[in-house]
């Protein structure tokens, strides 16, 4: 007992700084453990960077993008590889088009084209070049198929997008694809931190926010602590589910200036049908749906639609097809989607524009119309 006395006297210092070293090396390497685990399981590119931060900025993010004065954003013209949110193959060419995979044709002025325009959902989140239902269209039809979707933007953006791109194609056909977010995202001055431009129905549609003003990241107001836990992909996520308010406090990533995104949507439809009318162009809008549509949405996406209705715009509907294959086929449903759709939901919506549309997109004008009529 003397000499077990004696030892622990002139060791405890030792013990007193090597067990406490132990523990705190034990838990920094089950935290990195933890955090290979859940990266590795949500398929999260080992990167390191602060994940808090990225949201918090597009142009930080791994989205190919690029400030436009008019737009808000675009996607970052010669962007090309992997670097990207969602690993996927990326191509963006010098127009600012994404490219159609390496099969795609040439844009040359002598050949008939198709110009899609959209969201994410267009512009193909989380698929390849190849994989997106604009170059599934291009490859059923033979006809080339522009496809300027941009990912994040409302039907406000779209609209504007279309304005601005479709003078040097001169398409025989335009065709909008929307989900009923987009919507909401015409309530807003700034999403994901950036500005982006907004109509108001003041004496008619009212442009604001043009030119879109310079972003002011709010990574700056992030603070020591959520720049050091914001490397964490685990740790963003448990504080996105459990502590959202602290972690998200004295950060605006929306700024919403109205509650009329329904009237102003209607608005801007028929701003795109006289818009497409005096150029003497087609028109075909496409409704989208996301994985799971929430109630508020399928009450805002009804009333769009019966507006588009009385128009002369095509429309074509896919949430009904949608919710009668996932009643007959639960397991292909969900294997159209993971948040946007998977190269099979691409390919099946391709499909659904070539029936609906038939020989009408070979032709412009009112052959198209007459072709429609006819099948």
């Amino acid at each position: 007992m003397k000499h077990l006395l004696i030892w622990l006297r002139l060791n405890f210092s030792k013990i007193r700084i090597k067990y406490p070293a132990l523990l705190t090396l034990s838990l920094i390497l089950a935290l990195c453990l933890a955090e290979i685990g859940f990266r590795f399981f949500h398929n999260i590119p080992f990167q390191f960077e602060n994940v808090l931060k990225r949201k918090l900025d597009l142009f930080l993010s791994t989205y190919p993008a690029e400030y436009d004065q008019v737009l808000g954003w675009i996607p970052k013209r010669g962007n090309y590889g992997r670097s990207n949110v969602w690993n996927t193959q990326v191509l963006i060419e010098p127009n600012g088009f994404r490219s159609n995979g390496p099969k795609t044709s040439k844009l040359d002025g002598s050949r008939k084209v198709i110009l899609a325009v959209g969201d994410s959902f267009t512009f193909g989140d989380q698929v390849s070049d190849d994989e997106t239902w604009p170059a599934y269209l291009e490859a059923m039809t033979g006809v080339k198929v522009i496809n300027a979707g941009v990912f994040g933007y409302g039907v406000d953006q779209i609209i504007l997008r279309t304005e601005s791109v479709f003078g040097p194609l001169k398409p025989t056909w335009v065709i909008l694809s929307f989900i009923p977010d987009d919507i909401q995202r015409c309530e807003l001055s700034a999403r994901t931190c950036v500005h982006k431009p907004y109509f108001t129905l003041t004496k008619g549609l009212t442009l604001h926010n043009v030119p879109v003003p310079l972003p002011n990241p709010a990574y700056r107001r992030l603070g020591p602590l959520r720049l050091i836990l914001g490397y964490s992909s685990l740790a963003d996520f448990l504080m996105m589910t459990y502590f959202r308010s602290y972690w998200l406090s004295g950060l605006s990533l929306e700024q919403r200036v109205h509650n009329q995104g329904v009237e102003v949507t209607c608005a801007l439809f028929s701003r795109f049908e006289r818009f497409l009318k005096t150029k003497k162009v087609n028109g075909l809008v496409v409704i989208q749906m996301p994985k799971n549509l929430r109630k508020n949405e399928l009450k805002k996406i009804k009333a769009v639609r019966e507006y588009l209705n009385q128009t002369s715009l095509h429309v074509l509907d896919l949430h009904e097809p949608l919710m009668r294959l996932k009643k007959s086929d639960s397991r292909k449903y969900k294997q159209f989607f993971t948040y946007h759709m998977t190269p099979e939901g691409n390919k099946w919506v391709a499909e659904q524009i070539v029936v609906f549309l038939g020989p009408s997109l070979q032709f412009g004008g009112e052959r198209g119309r007459n072709e429609r009529k006819n099948h």
